[in-house]
């Protein structure tokens, strides 16, 4: 995916937060459509957050069809907005992310050992 997001001015996908944490760190823009069937709606809350800082567009899943291609051409034709969604994506990026879970993990079993 590395090489494929090297490559993109713009992506249009799902809202997971594996997918939207490789977006922040490439800081690409993207036009999320929410999988409405995600429990607890958890996709849309991803999305939203992203839209609120301006690293997204949302799409509702039963609107793609009247909404994706005048989207995609409303931002690709505005390279000032993509750019300052493109740093609004990067803004978004928790390079240590990894680390710092696997610290909360790591106290969490320590603090149970001791214990």
């Amino acid at each position: 995916m590395a090489a494929a997001y090297s490559i993109a001015d713009l992506v249009v996908c799902r809202s997971g937060a594996t997918t939207l944490s490789e977006l922040s760190i490439m800081g690409i823009p993207a036009i999320l459509v929410p999988l409405p069937s995600a429990s607890n709606n958890e996709q849309y809350h991803n999305a939203c957050y992203f839209s609120d800082n301006n690293a997204a567009v949302i799409i509702d899943d039963n609107d793609i069809d009247k909404e994706l291609l005048s989207s995609i051409d409303r931002l690709l034709s505005n390279k000032t907005l993509l750019s300052n969604m493109k740093s609004a994506s990067k803004n978004l990026a928790n390079i240590e992310a990894s680390k710092n879970i696997s610290k909360e993990i790591t106290d969490a079993i320590l603090k149970r050992l001791n214990n």
